[in-house]
């Protein structure tokens, strides 16, 4: 059983007891500002995680003995920190800490992620509180410290000096860049591995047809479900609709699906299945889970044709 200390100065860590809990930790809570550290360390001799909670004020001034405790158990055991707990872990590797130039208390923001460590298995984009209108200035980030998720707003900028780099907003580029895009398999070499004497079966997940309506009733099954049963029946590859206006699909029916398929024996291919005109939609589809890409040469002109393709040998995915 995990042994965690949360150095507590705020009301919400007791939900996050609560949290911690009920996942079968065994949690004491202990107030930063009530012991010294000698205290907290002879108190807790076994301690495998340390977590910082929430707290008015500024890390540097507000936080106890917070930032020495994580000087001392750095590389140690696992920490982590919420709000002011993560602006303590900003601050005692060197970062500063500042109002961000916007009350963002107690408003929400949709944060991308890289898809690594605590973000493993979320959806690309999560709706989060803030709690702070402070944040860690982006030209004073510690060399010890990744970003690891972030918003697409950056108010951090009202006060900081630092020039902004435009390629941050490339999300799809940066999760590329950070390894994030599930392992892929080759999309012709899985045909090929059907059994001899037998036809591969490419099958689809779509919710509407422009042609034939909406498949989408009260008692069909969701495309998780769908694509498991087509998995079990020995399909070499599961073709997605993402398109949005005619086919009413989205990337994340496509990571669903992936999902659901991931530990199948011999699992079928991913094939996203869009009107492709652009390389940033190719870059989208590999971090959503896809093994290979539909381009469709009707509406491609020779060299759009030419530069999606070689774009998406570029990620390693062969075209259909």
């Amino acid at each position: 059983m995990t042994k965690t200390s949360l150095l507590a100065a705020h009301s919400f860590t007791w939900n996050l007891y609560q949290y911690f809990c009920l996942l079968g930790a065994s949690v004491s809570v202990i107030r930063s500002q009530a012991c010294t550290l000698d205290e907290l360390i002879a108190s807790y001799p076994n301690l495998t995680h340390l977590f910082i909670s929430s707290g008015p004020g500024h890390p540097t001034t507000d936080s106890g003995i917070s930032i020495p405790a994580i000087h001392h158990y750095a590389g140690k055991i696992p920490i982590l920190g919420i709000c002011m707990g993560l602006q303590c872990i900003y601050s005692a590797f060197g970062g500063e800490v500042s109002k961000v130039g916007e009350i963002v208390h107690g408003k929400t923001s949709l944060v991308s992620h890289d898809a690594k460590g605590l973000f493993k298995a979320l959806p690309p984009h999560i709706q989060c509180t803030r709690y702070h209108s402070l944040a860690g200035r982006f030209g004073t980030l510690p060399s010890e410290l990744e970003v690891t998720c972030w918003t697409n707003s950056n108010p951090q900028l009202a006060n900081d000096p630092a020039p902004f780099d435009d390629k941050s907003s490339i999300i799809m580029g940066r999760k590329l860049a950070a390894n994030v895009p599930p392992v892929q398999i080759d999309f012709y070499e899985r045909i090929r591995q059907t059994s001899t004497g037998k036809v591969a079966l490419m099958a689809e997940s779509k919710r509407v047809s422009p042609s034939k309506g909406s498949f989408m009733t009260p008692t069909t099954p969701s495309s998780p479900a769908i694509a498991v049963s087509y998995a079990a029946a020995g399909a070499s590859v599961i073709s997605v609709l993402t398109e949005p206006k005619w086919f009413k699909g989205t990337l994340l029916d496509m990571l669903e699906v992936r999902l659901s398929v991931e530990n199948a024996p011999n699992r079928p291919a991913i094939l996203c299945k869009d009107f492709i005109i652009d390389p940033y939609q190719i870059d989208e589809a590999r971090c959503y889970g896809a093994d290979t890409i539909l381009l469709i040469v009707a509406c491609l002109s020779l060299d759009q044709l030419r530069l999606l393709y070689n774009h998406a040998r570029s990620l390693g995915m062969q075209s259909l």
